[in-house]
């Protein structure tokens, strides 16, 4: 989750603003009858990520008055300086946006509850696998992109039966 601000700011503006990397919160994906998966997202349903994210609007607000930065801060745009309390809990619920690195969906594991196998197959379901950052039972907690493009050239590896070769080799 990250803060998102949908004002319009002025022109020569900068941001600074949190996010979390390994939110606590978590959803749910069920399958029905049809193609069509039930998605719950269940964003900040946790108390421990809207807690955070109002420590990283505390935390770039302190930022943003330092010395250093004096120069450059004529005025805080939003959340705006008078929120507190309650207000900037609501701030924080209804400006929160994602990432869009799903992660967990159907993760991968060796207990009852995993979706994925440690070949990247769908348990139960005959010729399915996945070979996406839903398997990762966590968010990794680094850029994204290149763990997950490592997963899918380990499932090449299992389809193909070869060892993919390094560009620097």
């Amino acid at each position: 989750m990250r803060l998102s601000s949908t004002c319009s700011a002025p022109p020569d503006t900068w941001a600074l603003g949190g996010g979390l990397v390994t939110p606590q919160s978590r959803g749910t994906v069920r399958l029905r009858s049809t193609n069509r998966p039930i998605v719950d997202t269940q964003f900040l349903s946790h108390p421990f990520d809207v807690a955070a994210l109002e420590r990283s609007i505390e935390l770039a607000r302190t930022i943003a008055a330092t010395k250093a930065m004096r120069p450059y801060v004529k005025r805080e745009v939003a959340p705006g300086r008078a929120l507190k309390g309650q207000e900037l809990v609501d701030f924080v619920r209804n400006r929160a946006t994602t990432y869009f690195h799903s992660s967990g969906a159907c993760r991968m594991g060796k207990d009852d509850r995993a979706v994925v196998d440690a070949k990247l197959r769908v348990n139960g379901v005959h010729n399915l696998r996945i070979a996406d950052s839903i398997i990762m039972p966590r968010i990794v907690s680094a850029p994204t992109m290149p763990a997950f493009v490592l997963t899918g050239l380990r499932m090449v590896e299992m389809l193909t039966g070869r060892r993919q070769r390094r560009a620097d080799a």
